[in-house]
């Protein structure tokens, strides 16, 4: 049989994996500290970055502007040193409900493309139904 690639049914498989995996992530890793011969583990943001398991970059942005103006302005400053060490803190003290509620996000998503993939599968299949009469 080709292979046929289907990108989008890639990106499901992915989502799935990565979903299921993020779900029961600290149970693993939990089984895995506990055993006798582990001595060295650490699971936190912004920790040790010889083991990071994923990267993001985030920005808080928030601007202004008024009709009759097309200027607009930014909504706020604060200190970004002071906010990335209590922001940090806050995800460790959350990680565990971040990682599961990243997890349910992906499903979601997942569901989402799977219904449309559905759609498309049952229109194409009807389309070539109607090609072999």
């Amino acid at each position: 049989m080709k292979n046929i690639k289907f990108p989008i049914l890639q990106k499901i498989q992915n989502l799935s994996n990565y979903a299921e995996s993020l779900s029961t992530y600290f149970d693993r890793y939990t089984t895995a500290t506990s055993r006798d011969s582990c001595d060295k583990y650490d699971a936190q943001f912004n920790g040790d970055s010889r083991f990071t398991v994923f990267q993001l970059k985030a920005n808080f942005c928030a601007h202004t502007g008024y009709y009759g103006d097309s200027g607009c302005t930014t909504f706020g400053t604060f200190d970004s040193k002071i906010i990335q060490k209590h922001f940090t803190e806050w995800l460790n003290d959350n990680k565990e409900t971040i990682f599961k509620e990243l997890s349910e996000r992906l499903n979601n998503e997942r569901n989402t493309l799977l219904k449309d993939a559905n759609a498309e599968i049952l229109e194409a299949s009807e389309a070539i139904r109607k090609l072999l009469k």
